[in-house]
């Protein structure tokens, strides 16, 4: 009965062309009618199908601007035993969004085959634009062997995840208070670096105990996080009426449409009273008064 003998062709990761072999068949007997029969031979052909190219372990990647978020990372070898050094370079395409940790790495006949890692940073870039895509680009591959010579890799497709939001804050003490006829202080800032200037218009609720210097200030994309002053005046009632609250109200207007129209902000304030009861006497410590005549003496409040 005829035996079958499998032959497996072995894959040597080297770009040497199809190889033939042979397989020497021989005889071992105690029967001498089979020992030492004439040997024979079968001849084979192992098929190359090793090719030269890059090992990426991703396609697609997602990074952060969230800095509290790990890197993403993807790994690249060799397909193939190199006859020479290979080096293969790569960039962000937009380092304002993502940047990398390395730019380059390099293969040899002893290390073709173990990953190098690349670690993908995502940058926050403190403007409010949503999920920004950009890509891992690959440079023409550097090598003596010429077939990894001039070897390029697809690009990875990455997305930067935002994490930045349109709003004000104004610096609000628990106690914000304003003495009549003295001014007093807030800063107001935006969270996020603007496309366009953002005009916050300041407003007080009651005119009559205090009103803004001015209006409204501007912020740019310059002056976003470093803020405005708003000066808020008490004015003076000539009345000891006590200590009056107050609201003191900001709102944003812009081209960016981020920062057009946002939910107003209000601090609560209170004008502080330094009117005070006394009567004043007009009269000079000088004056005279005859017997006999009458003179006036002005009082006042």
């Amino acid at each position: 009965t005829p035996q079958s003998v499998i032959i497996t062709g072995v894959n040597d990761y080297l770009i040497d062309g199809d190889q033939k072999y042979k397989v020497v068949i021989t005889t071992n007997s105690g029967d001498n009618d089979f020992q030492g029969l004439e040997a024979t031979s079968v001849e084979l052909t192992n098929l190359d199908r090793t090719v030269a190219g890059f090992v990426i372990s991703d396609t697609t990647l997602t990074t952060y601007e969230d800095q509290e978020q790990e890197a993403a990372k993807f790994t690249i070898a060799l397909s193939s035993i190199p006859s020479e050094a290979v080096t293969l370079t790569f960039a962000s395409s937009n380092e304002a969004e993502g940047k990398l940790d390395k730019t380059s790495v390099s293969f040899t006949a002893e290390n073709w085959n173990v990953p190098q890692e690349v670690l993908v940073k995502g940058v926050d870039d403190v403007v409010h634009d949503g999920n920004v895509e950009y890509a891992i680009t690959f440079n023409l591959s550097e090598s003596e062997d010429p077939h990894y010579k001039d070897l390029q890799p697809a690009s990875i497709k990455v997305t930067n995840v935002d994490n930045d939001v349109a709003g004000f804050v104004v610096n609000n003490p628990e106690v914000f208070e304003i003495k009549e006829t003295q001014d007093a202080v807030l800063t107001v800032k935006l969270n996020t670096k603007p496309k366009s200037d953002v005009t916050i218009s300041v407003a007080v609720d009651d005119t009559t105990e205090a009103q803004p210097e001015a209006e409204s200030v501007v912020l740019t994309s310059e002056t976003w996080n470093t803020g405005a002053e708003v000066k808020i005046n008490g004015l003076a009632d000539h009345m000891i009426d006590g200590n009056q609250p107050v609201k003191i109200t900001f709102t944003s207007s812009s081209e960016d449409t981020d920062y057009n129209t946002l939910e107003a902000l209000v601090v609560n304030a209170t004008v502080v009273d330094t009117d005070t009861a006394e009567l004043v006497n007009t009269m000079s410590t000088a004056a005279i008064v005859k017997e006999g005549s009458a003179d006036m003496v002005a009082m006042g409040l």
